[in-house]
């Protein structure tokens, strides 16, 4: 049901932590940043380390649907079930209230509105249900905890830097990871870590640009 990473995740680890905290406390935690920050990377790795074995993960990738009336259709759909009923919304909230889920709203800010109107339906609802959310505006409800993403780190202008130095950076670090996946000998050295940083800096640290 979920996404496979099939890359390591670079220099997330202290944000994945967080929303994993965040979590045990608050039912709605909404992951804030632009366009490829990575977003979705994080929302995934988080729902790998569900510390609650008995909620069933669901991921829901809204980034296909334009029309706000598909909404409860496209959750229904992700969790298995019918998706043609009369009452959307009362079937997918009957599925809701008997089972423990933890689901990932994905690519909402589209249809911010209408999601957060069924996030807020269902989690007053429902007792086990929590949900992670991903956009690039906030949902702005009440029980909604924002995490802000950042781009990845990045050597600020004028430093000298080593290779060692470079690779402490985790966007540096990534870009290091990308390039060996497609030319598997290179290797950072340090007459090319200035270059690196320079890279990682004019694509403002964001993971998906790199």
């Amino acid at each position: 049901r979920l996404p496979l990473l099939l890359k390591p995740v670079i220099g997330r680890a202290v944000e994945i932590d967080r929303v994993v905290d965040l979590l045990e406390q608050h039912r709605l935690i909404t992951i804030v940043g632009p366009g490829g920050i990575g977003k979705t990377t994080l929302a995934v790795s988080v729902l790998s380390r569900n510390q609650a074995p008995s909620a069933i993960p669901c991921f829901v990738d809204f980034a296909p649907t334009q029309d706000a009336a598909l909404v409860p259709a496209r959750i229904a759909a992700a969790l298995g079930l019918e998706t043609s009923a009369a009452d959307p919304v009362a079937h997918l909230l009957d599925r809701l209230s008997r089972e423990s889920h933890l689901l990932i709203f994905d690519n909402c800010e589209h249809l911010s509105e209408p999601i957060a109107d069924l996030a807020d339906t269902i989690l007053r609802s429902t007792q086990a249900v929590r949900i992670v959310a991903t956009s690039r505006e906030a949902l702005r409800l009440d029980a909604e905890i924002v995490v802000r993403l950042d781009g990845l780190t990045y050597p600020p202008e004028g430093e000298m830097l080593s290779a060692d130095r470079a690779s402490e950076f985790s966007a540096i670090q990534l870009l290091v990871e990308r390039t060996q996946a497609a030319h598997p000998g290179f290797q950072l050295t340090d007459e090319l870590a200035v270059s690196a940083a320079q890279i990682c800096r004019r694509l403002d640290g964001i993971a998906l640009a790199i």
